[in-house]
């Protein structure tokens, strides 16, 4: 979801299995779980104190799988500093080639 400033905010549907593990399914029709651990993070939107996953759970989602673009190249750094986290390598999408991985 994006707004016309250009603020974006993530949403993926999942499903919970019994355990409290959140199933996403992929495009390619694979499942990527979150464990049940992933969705203790709290965020504010606009003031508004949200549930979320945790920084940790967010980075491995952003940085596994897929190459990034400057902007997600750039959250992924942000967040790895704002919470302290290392930030594991990853793919960085060529702009005149496109993804790689």
């Amino acid at each position: 979801m994006v707004d016309a400033r250009g603020h974006q905010v993530d949403v993926h549907p999942i499903s919970f299995a019994p355990n409290g593990d959140g199933v996403y399914k992929l495009g390619n029709g694979e499942d990527w779980v979150y464990p049940s651990t992933a969705f203790t993070g709290t965020g504010t939107i606009l003031g508004r104190r949200v549930a979320c996953l945790t920084p940790e759970v967010v980075i491995v989602a952003h940085t596994t799988g897929y190459a990034l673009d400057k902007a997600h190249q750039r959250d992924a750094e942000a967040l790895s500093e704002r919470f302290g986290i290392s930030l594991p390598a990853f793919g960085k999408a060529d702009p005149l080639s496109g993804p790689r991985e």
